[in-house]
């Protein structure tokens, strides 16, 4: 949520982002894989917990994962395969997760060409000016 928005009014007080249930579970997947990326199972855990409830079409377990990057590969894949289009989620894991050394999108479209300035992070400037640490938000870019 943010705490306030330019328009005046009764319901602008707040911006709601909303979640699918699979979205935390990939998310807290990929937090654990950057805070500690030595630890393999422990994000790998997160996304077959998630796989396991799934019932139609029932999701086999994620195996065979023995590298930070095919972790992080995997975890990019389950943002694709479970959340299609919703709430650009695909477009932002694309630009944040690499792949062989360069973010996704590179991989998913090689003519691109664009700087990080270009990035547009879901961040809403009253937000930023909230709180008391300091946030960079596409530095360069208003």
């Amino acid at each position: 949520m943010y705490h306030r928005g330019r328009v005046e009014g009764l319901n602008d007080k707040y911006t709601s982002y909303n979640f699918r249930y699979a979205e935390l579970y990939i998310m807290k997947a990929e937090l654990l894989a950057l805070t500690n990326p030595s630890d393999i199972s422990g994000a790998l855990a997160e996304l077959n917990k998630m796989r396991a409830t799934y019932t139609d079409p029932v999701l086999p377990a994620i195996t065979g994962v023995s590298t930070h990057e095919q972790l992080m590969d995997e975890i990019f894949k389950e943002y694709v395969v479970t959340l299609i289009m919703e709430n650009e989620s695909p477009w932002f894991a694309a630009v944040r997760i690499e792949h062989e050394g360069r973010p996704w999108i590179y991989t998913l479209k090689p003519d691109v060409n664009f700087s990080t300035n270009q990035y547009c992070w879901p961040i809403p400037d009253d937000e930023i000016k909230a709180h008391s640490n300091k946030i960079d938000q596409n530095p360069g870019l208003e």
